[in-house]
């Protein structure tokens, strides 16, 4: 490309082929979308030999300690009926499918007068934001369609709605746009089609 442009403009009275600056414009993006690909397919690479870090978000007793526990198959976390029982952020360090990936377990998120809580949400958030890919964990037998968390979810995260096994109804609550996945951790249901995502 280089060289075409140079002789047009060193030789602009020699009898240059009319068609070797057509299509210049063309040839430049075909060489930075192969150069953004490589890089992109680069970047992919280096998160699965170095590892994907996972935030479970969402409100106050959802099942994001329990999903943890179930998972990692150790009592890490304090499950507990009792709202806001999870302050800090726990993580546990996970094979997956031969990739090492990092799951938070983060507080329950929600407006609450306690100053430690609401250090335990601006943690979550923050974690949300450097996470590769978040669980947004609802509580299926509460109306969720309005739950603040939702709107922390981007385009490639995960929607979980758990306590499938309480929702008596169809399950009528789509939200826009977003890839929902019921679950129930009680019943062990829905976890493996979970950690295939």
């Amino acid at each position: 490309i280089l060289t075409r442009v140079e002789a047009s403009i060193d030789f602009p009275e020699e009898e240059i082929p009319a068609d070797v600056l057509r299509n210049t414009d063309l040839k430049i993006k075909e060489v930075i979308d192969g150069i953004s690909l490589y890089l992109e397919n680069s970047k992919k690479g280096e998160k699965l030999s170095e590892g994907l870090y996972i935030a479970i978000l969402g409100p106050t007793n959802a099942g994001k300690s329990s999903l943890i526990n179930k998972i990692s198959k150790k009592d890490l976390a304090i499950v507990s009926s009792i709202e806001g029982t999870t302050r800090d952020i726990i993580e546990i360090d996970l094979d997956i499918a031969g990739y090492p990936v990092t799951i938070a377990d983060t507080a329950g998120l929600r407006e609450s007068e306690n100053e430690i809580e609401n250090e335990g949400n601006r943690r979550s958030i923050e974690k949300a934001k450097t996470a590769d890919l978040k669980i947004i964990m609802l509580d299926g037998s509460k109306d969720f369609a309005q739950e603040e968390s939702v709107k922390l979810a981007g385009e490639n995260d995960l929607i979980v709605v758990n306590k499938k096994d309480l929702i008596t109804s169809e399950l009528p609550i789509k939200l826009e746009n977003k890839k929902i996945l019921y679950i129930s951790i009680k019943e062990s249901e829905g976890i493996e089609l979970l950690m295939s995502q």
